[in-house]
């Protein structure tokens, strides 16, 4: 799921006097500041980067430049660039919300799973919100803390999800498609149940994950992989094609 709270702002930028416009550096200053602009409206961000780390060099004591230098890095997928610059903003402001969003979410993109759960779980402790705490979901289930995991999940469903929170996963032929976040939460909650042991909730987990969206592959693959099992274990029939490895994850 994308970080719905994050929004890339000029605003900060926008609002800068460029003051002493007749000296070389306020020139300069400017012309960095015009660049800058222009690139983000074109979506170019290694231009807006490049504007971003001239400004900084004229004027090092200004945080907004490292703070945009965050986002910006963040946007094209710069992940371990976006952690440094979320870092150097959080010596000085370690209460940033936006910047630590930054840093768990990338921390997560480079596998650091550990260190982005405990930014999540500190980021939950202070609001409720729907991007932490799937995030966080998702990376409990990926290091396997499926208790920890079931918890945020009931934390999410004690809250109204809103109908326009979306997933995107790999579907048929690897293709990109998308599943409201609810059919995502209760999917996760499925296979957690399952790594727990308790088939039948799983079952009924990605059952409900089906009633959201019909169209949700890894939730079909998945409630018919354990379908197959019970009924197996009913039957008394040994099945190998019905295993474990036949349950659709989310690694």
């Amino acid at each position: 799921m994308n970080i719905k709270s994050i929004v890339f702002s000029l605003a900060v930028l926008m609002s800068i006097p460029v003051s002493g416009q007749n000296s070389v550096n306020g020139q300069v200053k400017k012309m960095h500041i015009d660049v800058y602009r222009n690139a983000v409206k074109a979506q170019d961000f290694p231009t807006a980067i490049t504007a971003l780390n001239y400004l900084l060099a004229i004027e090092p004591g200004k945080g907004h430049y490292k703070d945009s230098l965050a986002y910006a890095y963040y946007w094209s997928s710069n992940y371990a660039q976006a952690i440094y610059w979320s870092d150097e903003v959080l010596k000085s402001e370690p209460g940033n919300t936006a910047m630590l969003e930054i840093k768990a979410f990338c921390l997560k993109k480079t596998n650091n799973m550990i260190k982005a759960i405990a930014i999540y779980e500190d980021l939950l402790k202070k609001e409720f919100n729907f991007s932490y705490a799937f995030n966080l979901c998702e990376l409990q289930y990926s290091v396997k803390r499926l208790y920890e995991c079931m918890a945020t999940i009931e934390t999410i469903h004690a809250h109204a999800i809103p109908d326009s929170l979306t997933f995107n996963y790999l579907g048929a032929s690897q293709q990109i498609a998308q599943t409201p976040v609810k059919a995502a939460v209760y999917n996760y909650e499925g296979l957690a149940l399952y790594e727990l042991g308790d088939k039948q909730a799983a079952s009924a987990a990605f059952g409900k994950s089906l009633e959201v969206d019909s169209t949700f592959t890894h939730a079909k693959a998945n409630f018919l992989a354990v379908s197959n099992e019970l009924q197996n274990e009913v039957t008394g029939v040994t099945n190998q094609n019905a295993s474990k490895s036949e349950i659709k994850r989310e690694d």
